[in-house]
């Protein structure tokens, strides 16, 4: 019995593994629906029978309404999630206030849409008769109760979303169930992208404005990686470290084709960045792929999930590279090996002694064929 409940635990954990972003926005409406569910059961709790009939008669209250609505604002919250991008321009303190908006009207909307719905399908009253209901209703503290505890339980689970936006899917739930406590080894892959010519480019524009365009840059990295299951890693000033699971990484190619669709973003804003910045910014990037070592490091105060090893110092070496062959994108034999895309143009360059390095690494060129 024991056995069988360590294989399903395994299997269990396997799972949220490997389908870690559709577990967590299904978790999203989990809780939205349980959250309103809760609620209206300790709102009700102490009523009289005929205090809830009258709710029922008078208003179109039925308590089959919060199941509905939360599924109705959890996949409202991810549309939006999803199409946050347009956000990214505005402050934050205006992205905060839009988003609040946003939030309030969608909430708003969900509760009385279920609610007329209810009014029109199950009580089978007209048009007329459910919009004066549906008017009743808005003006009761129920509504009023259920409005505010959405909204405020909308802001808890968007704050873990958005720290598994900015972790990376499934790194809290792994967190959670102390995967990171010990030293972990796991198959990665990695690519380091750096700016080019950044000096120069710091200099010209100075520290506002070159703080600016890095930004501008990793917003547009950002609405690229989504189509390519990448996370991000660390950004370390001009550089960005990013990383792919290979146990989900379902096309070898994703990380190429990341960064060709990073340099087509950027090329698609040549004429804003010109405007704003007098410069069209260029990357170059490096992939490498094996067995990384992930692991919690730091102290009580300030924890993160660092990864070790050869992979990522291999990569980071073979970035420095770029520049000596003129090749945007650099990888080395363990990614080629992998690669299996007829889109995708390879080329050896040399086999080099990478600083630190007691072998020879064979150095790739990649290009992608549109």
């Amino acid at each position: 019995m024991l056995n069988r409940l360590i294989v399903l635990q395994q299997r269990v954990v396997e799972f949220l593994k490997k389908y870690p972003k559709q577990l967590d926005a299904l978790i999203l409406i989990i809780w939205f629906v349980i959250g309103s569910n809760f609620f209206m059961f300790f709102k009700v709790a102490g009523f009289s029978q005929s205090c809830l009939d009258s709710w029922y008669n008078d208003l179109g209250f039925h308590f089959g309404l919060p199941t509905l609505a939360g599924l109705l604002i959890g996949g409202c919250t991810l549309f939006f999630e999803f199409n946050s991008s347009r956000f990214i321009q505005y402050r934050r303190l205006t992205q905060l206030f839009l988003r609040l908006i946003i939030g309030s009207i969608t909430v708003t909307l969900c509760i009385l849409i279920v609610h007329f719905g209810a009014l029109i399908f199950i009580n089978d009253l007209c048009l007329i008769e459910a919009t004066l209901t549906t008017q009743k209703f808005i003006k009761t503290d129920i509504f009023f109760s259920i409005f505010a505890y959405l909204m405020f339980l909308g802001f808890v689970l968007q704050f873990f979303r958005e720290m598994g936006n900015r972790f990376g899917h499934g790194i809290i739930i792994n967190y959670m169930i102390g995967t990171y406590q010990q030293p972990t080894v796991v198959e990665r892959t990695v690519m380091f992208i750096d700016l080019n010519h950044s000096t120069t480019i710091s200099e010209e524009l100075g520290h506002i404005k070159y703080s600016r365009l890095i930004n501008k840059c990793f917003h547009l990295l950002s609405e690229v990686m989504v189509n390519y299951d990448a996370e991000i890693y660390q950004y370390v000033g001009d550089e960005v470290v990013l990383t792919w699971d290979n146990s989900r990484l379902k096309h070898k190619s994703n990380p190429v084709r990341l960064f060709y669709a990073f340099e087509k973003k950027i090329l698609g804003e040549k004429e804003e960045f010109l405007q704003k910045f007098k410069v069209l910014p260029t990357f170059k990037a490096s992939i490498n792929t094996g067995s990384v070592v992930m692991s919690e490091v730091g102290s009580t105060g300030h924890k993160e999930i660092a990864y070790h090893g050869d992979v990522l110092n291999t990569c980071s070496r073979l970035l420095e590279l770029s520049k000596k062959y003129q090749q945007p994108l650099l990888c080395t034999s363990d990614f080629f090996t992998e690669l299996n895309d007829e889109k995708v143009i390879s080329q050896l360059l040399d086999k080099v002694r990478l600083r630190g390095k007691s072998e020879d690494v064979s150095v790739y060129g990649l290009k992608l064929k549109y």
